[in-house]
């Protein structure tokens, strides 16, 4: 429900959808995909399943919304703009500083 509530707020933005998938599973990015189209009803061309190690090549300038700590250090690192998910409401509130309102 949480991130239901995110989605709709920042769909209106068009946002693209980097995920990374296990190269150790040959369905995850398949899988990825259909969860993605069912749940979220995003074009293909704005998903971009990648493997996590080629993740911050996308860091630049662009927002991540993320909950892992791990990651949304990385994303810092790699000049990007992270916005760690706590709750739908902090996670907005956080957008709006930023200039997503």
């Amino acid at each position: 429900k949480d991130g239901k509530l995110v989605w709709n707020y920042i769909k209106k933005f068009k946002p693209h959808i980097l995920s990374a998938y296990t190269p150790f599973d040959k369905n995850s990015r398949k899988g990825k995909m259909l969860w993605i189209k069912r749940n979220l009803g995003i074009s293909a061309s704005n998903v971009h399943l990648v493997r996590r190690s080629e993740k911050k090549v996308y860091a630049k300038n662009n927002v991540l919304i993320d909950d892992y700590g791990r990651n949304i250090k990385e994303w810092k690192k790699n000049k990007g703009i992270p916005v760690k998910h706590k709750s739908a409401s902090e996670t907005i509130s956080q957008l709006r500083k930023i200039g997503y309102v």
